[in-house]
């Protein structure tokens, strides 16, 4: 994990924990493994060297909310009148730029965040990003 996934001690020794006891909690019946125990299974299979690197993206991932009193997403409109509060004060054009980057481009706000003005290729229109994977 740490060579193919650029993941650092801490957070391998959260991992460890998790993944000592992952085959006990799964059982013998891989019937019963669910999509989420299933990617963690290859992946750490991948991380001791029984299977290839990677594997787990053959199975499909999917959003997992931990808070579950926030909204799944925002209506377009609610989008919109977000986007279009932030004028009317000192930073309200880097504001509405950040949240058009993320609502409009699907950004990450740690990608957001890493933009430098030398990733904006004015001539092409294009934004170079620099993110997850």
């Amino acid at each position: 994990m740490r060579k193919h996934r650029g993941l650092t001690d801490t957070t391998l020794d959260v991992y460890d924990g998790i993944l000592a006891g992952l085959l006990d909690a799964l059982g013998d019946d891989v019937r019963d493994y669910s999509a989420e125990a299933l990617r963690a299974f290859v992946r750490f299979l991948g991380a001791t060297g029984r299977c290839s690197a990677g594997m787990e993206h053959a199975i499909p991932g999917f959003a997992s909310w931990q808070l579950t009193s926030f909204p799944r997403f925002l209506l377009p409109e609610e989008v919109e009148r977000v986007i279009d509060s932030c004028s009317g004060y000192l930073f309200g054009i880097r504001d509405r730029a950040v949240l058009m980057l993320l609502a409009r481009l699907g950004l990450r706000a740690s990608e957001v965040a890493q933009l430098k003005f030398v990733d904006i290729d004015w001539r092409n229109g294009s934004i170079t990003v620099c993110g997850k994977g």
